[in-house]
């Protein structure tokens, strides 16, 4: 063919004088694209082109600022764009025809259809769309930190509470930004959005709204994260803290534990530490700013360490294992409170950070100087271990129990009246609860020893011809009546998401265990005279485990093959429950 002809052939090629085009790429449409017609406020005011996507064009999306866009003008649109438009006209319009036609109303909305609707529409949300929502409606993000004060940090306080309710709604008001402040304000977001009053979490699960923009705010807060590493600014320890405790909260301790670590390695360089005194309290300031500095710093250095030092201990890494010199350890200070405010007599919406404060602080100091009530009984304990043999250390041991008995008793009566026992367990907030549980796991260290001298048969040994063994026999029942008090006390927390329900799963799972394990062995051993009674109600408890355990495996695969030893192990004491005669013998009761 000439170049002529192909001239010809090609009205194009012959406007352009002959120059050959490049074809279109493969996939691209058949008609020409308009440009937009008007670019977005913040690209507008930096003079930059937008590319109008929606709901955010993509600069707001990847710096975070709230897209604002113009109203839809459907001049702006290609012919496709509105072929598509025009064709959801007419499927609408039919829909509508067949409620016309067969005499149909359009369904109400019950509650039911409203969960799943949420559900649906508030699926995986991304992070611009929940941050945009979140700039608009200021009252939301007050409804949010509250959600965090009350029910997040007053179980570790490390924030100064009346300056952060002031700091995050400022925050997302000037927009989110790449800084450390940034960051914490959307983690306060991402754990308020799954904070609820003590009680059932069934508003938190992973299919609802809420958790979809927890995971929302918290994915927004870990592209901000990379530079808090380094840093050893309170900002960063913060933030990798509350890193931490939401990972806990999803139930992925791995993960927190890391974080935990990193919030820990944060608080290193804090002057407290180098300067602290021999006497067991950090120096005083100079100033109240630079006193209430040192306040945030102790507490946050405490929190990451205690932290740390609980979930390393269960999620048994090979490089990090706690040696037995560590497990008896604990810093030898208290944190400071920090200093006295005017607060209110009563709850003062006004001012709710001042109440919340005073009662975190309390129940703050109650729970670490009950863990170092624990550590100084597990080091003591662990001597006795070491200087007697197997065979003498229950003997040794029931005569220390009285002691640690008096001292966890010293420490119940020191409570201050928010967090007193003396109200019923079923009185609890989250505070009280979950010091009733740091309480048990110390009786069940003091008796622990007992419990398992029923599972390795020791203390049908230890016992013979000793003029302590009705004593020990005693403490074995004790040993297992802990046990069974475990699981009565945290059962109205068993559906409350917060950072310890999976050490609260993880240990009501072992007493549990502990219990069937126990129930069998006692039915199979011949030996007469006295043997320790197990908790008449034992089964309906360990059922209990097994319902806690069937409402969360679908957020933690292992709960699943937990709950299926555990019900495995039921069934087998079941089977082999002793007869009436037996129990009339006083040989077992169930």
């Amino acid at each position: 063919m000439s170049s002529e002809s192909a001239t010809q052939d090609d009205p194009e090629q012959s406007a352009t004088g002959g120059a050959i085009k490049r074809p279109a790429p493969r996939g691209t449409a058949f008609y020409p694209r308009k440009r937009a017609v008007a670019a977005c406020q913040v690209c507008r005011a930096r003079r930059t082109k937008c590319d109008n996507l929606k709901p955010s064009c993509s600069f707001c999306l990847k710096t975070g600022a709230t897209c604002i866009q113009s109203p839809v003008d459907l001049s702006a649109f290609d012919q496709a764009s509105l072929k598509i438009l025009e064709r959801l006209d007419d499927v609408e319009g039919l829909i509508r025809s067949i409620y016309t036609t067969h005499g149909l109303t359009e369904p109400g909305i019950t509650q039911q259809s409203a969960d799943g609707i949420r559900a649906v529409t508030l699926g995986p949300q991304s992070p611009a769309t929940v941050l945009t929502a979140l700039t608009e409606t200021p009252h939301r993000i007050d409804y949010i930190v509250d959600n965090f004060f009350r029910f997040v940090h007053v179980k570790n306080p490390i924030l100064d509470e009346i300056a952060t309710r002031r700091m995050v709604p400022w925050t997302f008001m000037k927009c989110i930004d790449w800084s450390p402040t940034s960051c914490l304000s959307l983690l306060i977001c991402a754990l308020g959005f799954i904070a609820t009053p003590f009680g059932p979490s069934e508003n938190t699960k992973p299919e609802t709204g809420e958790y979809s923009n927890a995971q929302a705010c918290f994915q927004a807060a870990e592209k901000r994260m990379g530079g808090l590493i380094g840093s050893d600014d309170i900002t960063s320890a913060q933030c990798l803290f509350l890193a931490g405790v939401y990972h806990m909260c999803i139930f992925q301790p791995f993960k927190a534990w890391r974080y935990f670590v990193q919030a820990l390695a944060s608080c290193q360089g804090f002057p407290f530490l180098r300067d602290n005194s021999d006497s067991g309290t950090a120096r005083g300031c100079h100033n109240d700013t630079s006193a209430q500095l040192a306040t945030l710093q102790q507490a946050i250095y405490w929190s990451a360490w205690k932290s740390e030092r609980e979930v390393r201990g269960d999620v048994h890494l090979p490089d990090f294992r706690l040696s037995e010199q560590d497990r008896g350890f604990y810093p030898s200070f208290f944190p400071t409170p920090p200093a006295h405010r005017e607060t209110p007599s009563s709850y003062d919406n006004s001012q709710p950070g001042a109440i919340h404060e005073q009662t975190a602080w309390y129940f703050y100091l109650a729970e670490i100087s009950l863990r170092r009530l624990s550590s100084r009984v597990y080091k003591e304990i662990l001597a006795l271990h070491k200087e007697h043999p197997t065979g003498e250390f229950l003997a040794h041991m029931a005569l220390a129990v009285p002691e640690y008995e008096a001292q966890l008793q010293e420490w119940t009566r020191s409570l201050p009246l928010p967090l007193s026992f003396d109200a019923p367990a079923s009185e609890d907030d989250v505070c009280r609860f979950v010091l009733r549980g740091h309480a048990l796991n110390f009786n069940e260290l003091v008796y622990w020893s007992f419990g398992n001298a029923i599972l390795d048969g020791e203390l049908w040994f230890t016992v013979q011809n000793r003029p302590q063994g009705a004593y020990i026999i005693q403490l074995a029942e004790r040993a297992l009546c802990a046990h069974a008090r475990r699981i009565e006390v945290n059962r109205p927390g068993f559906r409350h998401r917060h950072h310890g329900t999976w050490p609260m799963i993880r240990t009501c799972t072992r007493s549990a265990l502990v219990l069937t394990g126990c129930a069998l062995t006692l039915q199979r051993r011949q030996p007469r005279g006295n043997r320790p009674v197990i908790p008449h109600r034992w089964q309906e408890l360990v059922t209990e485990v097994v319902d806690l355990l069937m409402y969360w495996e679908r957020e933690r695969a292992e709960l699943r093959e937990k709950r299926f030893v555990l019900e495995w192990a039921l069934n087998m004491a079941r089977e082999s429950q002793p007869s009436a005669s037996m129990e009339e013998q006083g040989g077992f009761r169930l």
